[in-house]
């Protein structure tokens, strides 16, 4: 049988400071050979657009694509990343919960070791 890649959803506060340190996360993990998206992915530009209707655009993506979840510092001020984590436990998914945006994180290490492509071999920065 074929390993296929995991896909890990990533969810925490929506400020532009945090935004930034999503990045962060995200390039350390696609440069191990991790697929990731995040809730900043989906609703860029919907700024205008109603909670309740990011909120079902993100459980479509955990329904549908994600197979754990990398949940940002700061998340408990989230709505939609609290309802992520929820999802998240209540189909016993992985999460993950760094603390910095940096490849000596132990729990971002742990995601990339977790959700690595079969093809990938080595950590990088």
């Amino acid at each position: 049988m074929r390993e296929t890649m995991k896909m890990v959803f990533m969810a925490g506060p929506n400020n532009s400071k945090r935004i930034e340190e999503a990045y962060q996360y995200k390039k350390i993990l696609a440069k191990n050979y991790v697929g990731v998206y995040g809730y900043y992915d989906l609703v860029r530009g919907l700024e205008d657009v109603p909670l309740a209707y990011k909120k079902h655009l993100c459980e479509l993506c955990l329904r549908t694509t994600a197979s754990a979840v990398l949940v940002l510092p700061g998340w408990e001020q989230s709505e939609i990343a609290k309802d992520a984590v929820a999802y998240a436990k209540h189909y016993n998914m992985e999460i993950f919960y760094p603390k910095l945006s940096n490849i000596e994180d132990k729990e971002l290490r742990k995601a990339i070791i977790w959700g690595h492509a079969p093809w990938s071999v080595t950590l990088k920065k």
